[in-house]
């Protein structure tokens, strides 16, 4: 619902309901004028959204901050009727405003004097009412004022424009706030009385809109009626128009954000203007590294936003002040940080990794944890330096996806394959050990798809990898990097044999000379496997091995 003054009312009231925990909205009794009523909210829907922000979750606090402090000019609410959220609740299933059925309804916005500020409301097919504003707020305006004077070249991407290709319109008639309007947006325009989704090629007045459309019409209509021919001479649809930041649009900038510490951000954009303002409010992927060089007095801004924590420093941090973290990075084995690491405190945790020295050890009682599934959603492990269980096996972890360890005794692998049955990605680095290395022998074949096997010092015998390639034959991508006492051309063949679905191999391999013993091995390998033909043989200069390498 578009505002046309901060103090304007939305004509609806927001209520809580105690035992059953979920807010919903009711009329006063003159409601008939406002927005909301206009806008087709009806009495006790259930609010999920507002502006994009799931609130299902909110204190009575940042309810009154978003509904009564904040006072956007763009209200975007998501709501249900009871009936759809009892169900959907009841089948443990979300609401969200990417459903698969949402559609766009007639527009709705103030029409108190304002007639350029404009609404775009969706909604779930009889279903969802699902009010949304496209529209932003202009940079410290008090109301919304779009210049007549400024057009857009717009290239349609509906097939019911597909004739028309590109047009001019006014900016008045894009369902977007004029200061947010940026090249290569995507947006809903109103065109001879109708609402299609079109890209913005060019901003200015209407007489260099007119230059630009017949300057690149025609390779524009080339380009669509030709959408599988690459132009290599230019990689975008408009040449020499200088882009700026501000023109990126806000899911491209969020993205940017997720890459870069959230402190480095908050100095960068902070104050520019109310749009950044708002993106650093809203994003919900925000991460944080804490370092000796923290700024204490910017945690609570964003500590409810910090899904990324890295922790790089022996200073006191209290890991469990981050409510939705999902991700934990420990660069420092201090051992305050790792008694912090428990399913208790951390029960959302998605990744976890120890980014430490090679002797590395993790607590034992964290180990276990981990392949016990008491991590219920853990998809990604870098545990550093594991030993076998006190007792010899672990529970079943569903979760885990993604795991890099280093161990100096392989009679553990058959343990972790049978804990997690839905591993896709195993990365193992074997240590040196003096012991024997035995295996036994496999008592299932595991769905791993991908296998890292990694040997600094330590050669790994011909047998040992055989008996790892029979626990896992369905691995499609491989990358090996050892030393071998044995013909390279051997090692190729067993595993061409056991690994029947293998498409990619990437490999660096030394093999000492003591083994070599046959002629042409090379073309033999590149005839083995379509994947193996990347593998080349040199030569070193001291001649007493060969490197076999896939890059």
């Amino acid at each position: 619902m578009q505002r046309a003054v901060p103090e304007q009312k939305l004509g609806i009231i927001l209520r809580y309901h105690n035992q059953h925990r979920f807010y919903y909205l009711t009329w006063p009794t003159d409601s008939q004028s406002s927005l909301a009523y206009r806008a087709g909210i009806q009495n006790f829907d259930r609010v999920i959204e507002l502006n994009g922000i799931n609130l299902e979750n909110d204190t009575d606090e940042q309810i009154d901050q978003r509904f009564y402090v904040r006072r956007d000019f763009p209200v975007e609410i998501l709501v249900c009727n009871p009936s759809t959220y009892q169900h959907y609740k009841s089948n443990n299933k979300i609401l969200h405003r990417h459903l698969p059925t949402v559609q766009r309804l007639k527009p709705v916005y103030d029409t108190s004097g304002h007639s350029s500020s404009l609404l775009l409301s969706f909604s779930l097919t009889s279903i969802f009412s699902l009010i949304t504003l496209v529209n932003e707020t202009m940079s410290e305006m008090s109301s919304m004022i779009v210049n007549e004077n400024i057009y857009c070249v717009i290239q349609w991407i509906e097939e019911a424009m597909e004739k028309k290709m590109i047009s001019i319109v006014s900016q008045s008639t894009i369902f977007k706030s004029p200061d947010f309007i940026c090249i290569n947006d995507i947006c809903v325009i109103e065109f001879e009385g109708n609402y299609y989704k079109g890209k913005i090629l060019y901003k200015g007045s209407r007489h260099m809109c007119e230059i630009f459309q017949a300057e690149h019409g025609d390779r524009v209509a080339k380009e669509m009626m030709k959408p599988m021919e690459i132009n290599t001479k230019q990689s975008s649809t408009i040449q020499n128009i200088p882009t700026q930041l501000e023109e990126l649009p806000n899911e491209l900038l969020l993205d940017i954000f997720e890459y870069i510490d959230i402190q480095n951000v908050y100095r960068a954009f902070w104050s520019l203007n109310i749009r950044f303002n708002h993106l650093l409010q809203s994003n919900p992927n925000v991460f944080f590294n804490f370092d000796n060089k923290i700024d204490i007095s910017l945690m609570p801004l964003f500590i409810n936003q910090i899904t990324r924590l890295s922790i790089d420093t022996s200073n006191p941090c209290n890991i469990s002040q981050f409510p939705k973290l999902l991700s934990l990075i420990l660069h420092n084995r201090d051992s305050a940080h790792l008694s912090q690491i428990q399913s208790s405190t951390l029960s959302n945790l998605v990744s976890l990794a120890f980014v430490l020295e090679s002797d590395f050890r993790p607590p034992k009682q964290l180990v276990d944890d981990v392949f016990s599934n008491r991590f219920r959603y853990l998809r990604r492990a870098d545990l550093g330096q594991i030993t076998r269980p006190s007792n010899d096996s672990w529970l079943i972890s569903p979760s885990l996806q993604s795991l890099y360890i280093r161990c100096d005794n392989l009679e553990i692998i058959p343990l972790i394959l049978m804990s997690c049955p839905n591993l896709s990605h195993f990365h193992l680095h074997v240590l040196h050990n003096d012991q024997n290395i035995s295996i036994s022998s496999p008592q299932c074949h595991h769905p791993l798809r991908r296998w890292t096997l990694w040997s600094h010092t330590y050669k790994l015998p011909l047998e040992v990898i055989d008996t790892l390639l029979i626990y896992t034959p369905n691995v499609e991508r491989m990358y090996l990097q050892t030393d071998i006492d044995l013909p390279f051309v051997d090692l190729i063949c067993t595993i061409a044999n056991r690994l029947t679905h293998l498409s990619r191999f990437d490999c660096f391999v030394r093999e000492y000379r003591s083994c070599i013993i046959k002629t042409n091995d090379l073309e033999i390998i590149h005839q083995m496997n379509p994947c193996f033909r990347r593998i080349q043989c040199f030569d070193t200069e001291s001649n007493d091995y060969r490197i076999f390498d896939s890059d």
